[in-house]
């Protein structure tokens, strides 16, 4: 009888590596994307927690704006916004160069900086 060559079962290996080469850089690939989604809606959500308060103190300027104009430009007071992280304050600054045309600009103020209140109109009693 004739021996028979053994039958080398060396590929099965390669073919394990070559596998888990393959899974582990499709995972790579979905890690980033997931990555890249989340660090997108980190920075959205933090903008909208930042704009959140703003858009209200400038809502408060404008409606303030509409009853009449600041007696001073530029015109600076505080304005208080309840929020969801809890009330903050802002610093509203009201700016004319012509005196018809207003520009206002909200921007957070510390709890060491303080500014007389903004009142609710800017009519002449």
């Amino acid at each position: 009888m004739m021996n028979r060559r053994p039958v080398h079962r060396g590929y099965t290996l390669l073919a394990v590596l070559a596998m888990i080469s393959l899974i582990m850089s499709l995972c790579g690939l979905a890690y980033r994307e997931l990555a890249a989604t989340l660090r997108l809606e980190v920075a959205r959500q933090t903008q909208s927690d930042s704009d959140a308060g703003r858009i209200h103190a400038l809502a408060r300027c404008l409606s303030a704006l509409e009853t009449g104009v600041p007696s001073s430009n530029p015109y600076a007071r505080m304005v208080m916004i309840a929020t969801a992280a809890g009330p903050k304050t802002f610093k509203v600054t009201f700016t004319s160069p012509n005196g018809i045309l207003w520009s206002v600009q909200a921007e957070p103020i510390g709890d060491n900086e303080f500014l007389d209140p903004l009142p609710s109109t800017f009519a002449v009693q």
